[in-house]
């Protein structure tokens, strides 16, 4: 059985706090938030005029997740020498570094190997942390 979303009084004062909101079954991407005592689609500033008599029974409303802030190569670089591990969006490998070499965890096995960077992930504007820890402790993983 499916968890239960929010109904329509929790999802609106959701988009009243400043979150977008949407229902479980409307396309990805559609979502709506409030500005001004109005809903306004977040895709084109819309009005979303009205509340069917469905949406205000449903009880699917959900919270849209707020993107990761994004960074070039050079700031996950930074991020890297701060301990941190980074990302690409899309991407499933992991980098780290350790005494300024870089270290990629294998997707299956969560070994980490030493890696070689193409150009297009060094021009790449889409890395992301996604999570903090000390290069110490990696260390002392391997």
């Amino acid at each position: 059985m499916k968890p239960m979303g929010l109904n329509i009084i929790e999802a609106v004062q959701t988009a009243q706090s400043g979150k977008k909101i949407r229902r479980a079954s409307w396309l990805p991407g559609e979502a709506i938030y409030h500005s001004s005592d109005r809903f306004r689609f977040a895709s084109d500033d819309r009005l979303y005029e009205n509340f069917l008599a469905y949406d205000i029974r449903a009880d699917d409303w959900e919270i849209v997740p707020e993107p990761p802030k994004t960074m070039t190569f050079m700031e996950a670089w930074t991020a890297m020498k701060e301990g941190k591990k980074v990302k690409r969006l899309e991407m499933p490998q992991i980098y780290r570094i350790d005494k300024h070499e870089i270290f990629r965890q294998d997707c299956h096995t969560s070994a980490w190997y030493c890696a070689g960077l193409h150009f297009i992930d060094i021009e790449a504007t889409d890395w992301i942390v996604v999570e903090e820890t000390t290069n110490q402790q990696e260390a002392n993983n391997e």
